[in-house]
């Protein structure tokens, strides 16, 4: 449901989102909800079709590998999705990254950070050739002619190599505790979420845990072939079974389907399915050996 809600508001008028969630008529909200799951659809061919370009343009260039930054533009690149891009391509090549889309003579777009860096102050030192930002250190959005991509792209790059710190280059998560799966109650949940709301100032704790197993459940899953994510039964070692969800982590069904121990971090949240809720782990990185 989240996606769809999102996409409502990247590719067309998060309205529409509102008035399917208000609505008391079911028709009507059967017609909101088939535009939205069109537009949901449309959103994922776009991303789909803007990091394959955006891809090819960074590989195209000689200089990428010694870059400490990633700057590309691409026209008529769907303003509601350069986001999302953004974050691909952070994931991918770990590094400060702006996606822009030109519409005749301007470029606007999204930015993402890695680790601690401070992207704000990163564009914030470029303002000189923007008409408009604004963000905070993990994210933010701008705006520049496009007489002035070039100057930026390159001034841009200057700061970040010049500011980026060793440790800031590699990809980092930091847990909050090894825990075991007995200490994973509907006790401990709740005292977790009155440390809400998470954003980049408090962010949401992440725990991992030693040594699981598989349970004869965990599999590959998704829509697309092959299957992009992993959907875990694992128990540790005080015998307690779990259930989670790793996206993009699909790679990992084999050898944990083999019997070999691995070691997960991972969030808490809760799923409701049938009335039931049920706690389970949203993986965010498997270890093996």
């Amino acid at each position: 449901i989240g996606p769809r809600i999102n996409a409502a508001g990247r590719m067309k008028s998060g309205m529409e989102a509102v008035k399917l969630l208000i609505s008391k008529d079911l028709s009507e909200a059967t017609r909101l909800a088939g535009g939205i799951a069109i537009q949901n659809n449309e959103r994922k061919e776009a991303d789909h079709v803007i990091t394959e370009n955006a891809l090819k343009q960074l590989k195209a260039d000689p200089a990428n590998a010694k870059k400490c930054s990633t700057v590309v533009c691409g026209t008529g690149w769907h303003k509601g999705v350069v986001g999302i891009v953004a974050s691909r391509l952070t994931e991918t090549y770990y590094r400060p990254t702006i996606v822009l889309s030109r519409n005749g003579d301007m470029l606007t777009g999204s930015a993402r950070s890695v680790s601690d860096f401070n992207l704000y102050d990163a564009i914030d030192s470029c303002r000189k050739y923007l008409t408009a930002f604004g963000g905070h250190k993990f994210a933010a959005g701008l705006s520049m002619k496009a007489e002035d991509y070039e100057k930026f792209r390159t001034d841009f790059e200057k700061y970040v190599k010049k500011h980026i710190q060793p440790h800031q280059k590699r990809p980092a998560i930091i847990i909050e505790r090894y825990i075991g799966f007995d200490e994973i109650t509907n006790d401990f949940y709740k005292k977790l979420q009155e440390f809400q709301p998470f954003g980049p100032d408090n962010c949401e704790p992440v725990f991992a845990t030693r040594g699981v197993v598989n349970c004869g459940r965990t599999c590959a899953v998704g829509k697309e072939q092959p299957q992009k994510h992993l959907r875990l039964e694992v128990m540790d070692s005080t015998g307690k079974v779990m259930v989670g969800i790793g996206f993009g982590l699909a790679e990992y069904a084999n050898v944990i389907r083999s019997g070999a121990k691995v070691d997960i971090c991972y969030t808490i949240t809760q799923n409701v399915f049938n009335g039931r809720a049920s706690l389970q782990l949203m993986v965010k990185d498997i270890k093996v050996g």
